[in-house]
């Protein structure tokens, strides 16, 4: 039932995926799927919680560190993207969301990735290694990666021929290059 809901929101929306359409998809009564969670609302929780892995993202971020910068932002870009490939159908229910649904569902690690950042940045910044803003680096940053990977599932995986490790790691050259002090 819950990966047959995942795939179901993911692909027609929260909204228009009822709980008869679920039921059909896995084959079981519609009954079932109140008995065991409720109701819709309850089942999808369900799913945010055991899709959404919660880390400590501040300790993620202190195990990425590498001997240089450029390196550094390299292990944070790419464990991001990880990230938002292992959640890549939360975010497609999220995309399908109108605007005044923002706050329903709250990827919270993008923000405790920015943050993370932000305090890495703020402490390199007064180490006299970077210069910039370390909230407008963090943000831009990740937003950047998430942008990408925004762009990567709405074009199906297929924008203009380029991989998206590579656009990733491009991005990556150019805020090194663009904030690190020689």
């Amino acid at each position: 039932i819950i990966k047959t809901a995942l795939e179901l929101f993911s692909s027609e929306g929260y909204y228009q995926t009822t709980t008869k359409k679920i039921a059909v998809a896995a084959k079981v009564n519609e009954v079932t799927i109140f008995r065991h969670f409720g109701t819709k609302e309850n089942l999808f929780q369900l799913i945010l919680d055991e899709h959404v892995t919660e880390l400590n993202i501040n300790e993620e971020i202190n195990d990425l560190i590498a001997d240089d910068f450029k390196n550094t932002i390299s292990n944070i870009s790419r464990r991001y993207l990880e990230y938002c490939f292992k959640s890549e159908q939360l975010y497609k229910i999220q995309l399908r969301l109108s605007d005044s649904d923002e706050d329903f569902v709250r990827l919270k690690l993008t923000r405790d990735y920015i943050k993370s950042c932000e305090l890495y940045f703020q402490t390199l910044k007064e180490e006299n290694v970077i210069s910039g803003d370390p909230r407008l680096m963090s943000t831009t940053l990740i937003e950047g990666i998430l942008g990408a990977f925004t762009v990567y599932v709405l074009t199906n995986k297929d924008f203009m021929n380029v991989n998206i490790y590579d656009l990733v790691e491009e991005q990556v050259r150019i805020f090194a290059k663009g904030y690190q002090l020689d």
